[in-house]
């Protein structure tokens, strides 16, 4: 990947005409190619991001779009096309959840849910704090387990860069965002023969998604990276048959061809 970063600063006779780094169309597409590594195995699929729907809603149009592939785990593709989308001014705001995979061990129905977090913001600088917010969640009991998820969800700009090489093509006037899921998990359960409740650290507060995304002036998402990474603490070892394993993946994607039309 290469790029060239630039400030307002360093290019005072910079272009102030009105920015589109994500055009929402109904039928606008995007085809990219993905690249996901797990447990030392890497597995490449071909994915079509497509603008399904708008809807009328109080708070204004949002857009609901949709993916073609299934496979790609906690890919930013896969965050959007779970949600739905929509601007506010020189905002690109989503609505939705994240799911990161635990209901598939021994956790049922963990899910990350946000509203209103922003994507990115054209008069954001590098480093810009752009969307924050602390949750503290009881998760419904499962196997006499009462779960406590501690979430924090942010995100932060990248600033702009002058252009971009993805997959052999040079994208010009990028912007790039970084969108941060931090989690900790507290456990309470009795433990015969103890007589009374425990509570163990699950997970021990730490980010567990960090996924950076580049987006193309009238283009849209063009280049993702997202990190799933969930360590589980050794004091699970004090609830039986509660065994959880660690979980890494990367997802790379990259944009291959688009089909897009701007906003009227």
């Amino acid at each position: 990947m290469f790029w060239n970063c630039s400030s307002d600063d360093d290019n005072p006779s910079q272009d102030n005409s009105p920015k589109n780094y994500f055009p929402l169309v109904v039928e606008n597409q995007w085809q990219y190619n993905n690249k996901q590594t797990a447990n030392n195995e890497t597995q490449d699929t071909q994915e079509t991001l497509s603008v399904a729907n708008e809807e009328q809603t109080e708070n204004g149009n949002v857009f609901l779009l949709d993916s073609d592939n299934n496979q790609t785990g906690v890919s930013f593709t896969s965050i959007l096309s779970n949600g739905q989308v929509y601007k506010n001014e020189d905002q690109l705001l989503l609505t939705g959840s994240v799911d990161l995979g635990l209901d598939q061990t021994e956790i049922p129905d963990f899910d990350i849910d946000f509203e209103n977090v922003v994507i990115y913001n054209n008069n954001a600088i590098d480093g810009d704090l752009m969307f924050s917010e602390d949750q503290n969640t009881t998760l419904p009991e499962f196997n006499n387990i009462t779960l406590n998820l501690s979430l924090s969800i942010e995100s932060v700009s990248l600033g702009n860069i002058e252009e971009i090489d993805v997959n052999g093509e040079i994208y010009e006037d990028v912007i790039g965002s970084q969108f941060i899921v931090s989690i900790g998990v507290d456990a309470t359960t009795t433990v015969p023969p103890l007589p009374f409740p425990i509570t163990v650290q699950v997970i021990e507060f730490q980010e567990v998604i960090n996924s950076t995304n580049y987006f193309a002036n009238e283009v849209g998402l063009v280049q993702s990276e997202t990190n799933l990474n969930v360590n589980f603490s050794d004091e699970l070892n004090q609830i039986p048959d509660f065994n959880l394993e660690d979980i890494m993946v990367l997802i790379e994607q990259e944009l291959a061809t688009f089909q897009v039309t701007l906003e009227e």
